[in-house]
């Protein structure tokens, strides 16, 4: 790429990327590493306050997920005091993982990690972590929405074709339980409200879901928190060959889930009590 090209995108980069996309693809640089650069978090923050101003009088609650970024981390509270009925969710992705596997020269490795927003750079998980343990975030989500090679390949030559999307609804309660509990960031009952109550509570279904009370669904996961986890394709239930946690390790393990009573997960097998058994998540 020529120097005049690379200086455009510093130049955009710096000026909120409100122009970037139409000029990588004028210049021709189409590659995985496009993505991250042409959807930044000063036009993220930018474009959802737009959205806002413009439409907040016709909702009585605002629920915004993805916060994977941290221009919204450090705004949201003053939103939170002025409308009291906004909602903001970070996804398990943007709360553990930074932007260093975009950047890898291998596009099946680099493309596995391609959604929007996108993954950010260093120091936005450990921002949001912190957010989500003082409270300014209330829960935790994953936007699970998986793309395999094959599919992931479609953008080889055009990043703007390469399907956005990453896993995480298999591995989101193991993920917190290690990142934020097992850490000491938050406690055993922050653990079951970010990823449980706190979603049952916005959606108006508490304290059916969300809650072991009399008259509950009775929906109950127990995790052995001295159990070691290991994640990727070969331990993944889902039928896809991409994992971006792929190699990850740490502590806290789903061992049982009872749905309504009935136990439908033991042991990592399914019990067959049901034909599907997903967790209630935000997201």
């Amino acid at each position: 790429m020529s120097t005049d090209a690379m200086e455009e995108i510093a130049k955009a980069k710096r000026e909120g990327m409100d122009w970037v996309g139409p000029r990588i693809t004028c210049w021709g640089f189409r590659t995985k590493w496009s993505h991250g650069i042409d959807n930044t978090p000063n036009l993220s923050t930018k474009l959802f306050y737009e959205h806002l101003l413009s439409e907040h009088w016709l909702v009585s609650a605002l629920y915004k997920k993805n916060q994977d970024w941290v221009g919204p981390r450090i705004t949201c509270w003053g939103f939170r005091t002025k409308w009291s009925e906004s909602h903001w969710e970070p996804v398990v992705s943007g709360l553990v993982l930074d932007d260093s596997w975009l950047w890898d020269p291998d596009f099946a490795t680099a493309s596995k990690y391609v959604m929007s927003p996108p993954i950010r750079e260093a120091g936005h998980n450990k921002a949001l972590q912190a957010a989500l343990s003082s409270g300014i975030l209330q829960l935790v989500g994953t936007d699970h929405c998986t793309f395999n090679s094959t599919q992931k390949a479609f953008g080889s030559d055009d990043f703007r074709k390469i399907p956005n999307g990453v896993n995480g609804i298999e591995e989101r309660m193991h993920i917190i339980w290690d990142s934020m509990v097992e850490t000491g960031k938050i406690t055993v009952t922050d653990y079951v409200r970010v990823t449980s109550t706190e979603c049952a509570k916005i959606f108006n279904i508490y304290p059916r879901k969300g809650a072991i009370l009399e008259g509950s669904d009775a929906d109950i996961i127990i995790l052995n928190p001295k159990r070691s986890f290991a994640m990727g394709t070969r331990t993944h239930h889902s039928r896809s060959d991409t994992n971006v946690y792929e190699g990850r390790k740490g502590k806290g393990m789903v061992e049982v889930t009872i749905s309504r009573g009935r136990v439908v997960w033991e042991d990592g097998l399914n019990k067959g009590n049901c034909v599907v058994s997903l967790q209630m998540e935000a997201g």
